[in-house]
């Protein structure tokens, strides 16, 4: 699959780049994921006030997508990750973000 495969709701409302073979990676392995994917971003639009309301935990567009992602059964995680040189491990916080489960 290529990103031109996408539905024509996202290629037309979205700036897609290919990093490396993503989309053929989803669209084989992670079909469902896709498709859940495909449907919040072909529904979602960017209201003005999600740029315009001040702060708070989330954002209003993350808080948007990942609620829809919620309904679809995704649920939140956290990621420990760390770089490794030499043998020496340093930590590299992340923060939470949905999965599908």
């Amino acid at each position: 699959m290529t990103i031109q495969a996408l539905p024509d709701i996202i290629k037309d409302g979205y700036e897609i780049h290919e990093w490396r073979h993503a989309s053929a990676i989803l669209a084989s392995d992670f079909p469902d994921e896709l498709s859940d994917i495909c449907d919040v971003l072909g529904r979602f639009r960017l209201c003005k006030t999600f740029l315009t309301t001040p702060g708070g935990r989330k954002s209003k567009i993350s808080e948007g997508i990942d609620s829809e992602l919620y309904q679809k059964g995704w649920v939140e995680k956290k990621f420990d990750t760390a770089f490794v040189v030499d043998g020496n491990s340093t930590a590299s916080t992340t923060h939470a973000v949905p999965y599908a489960s």
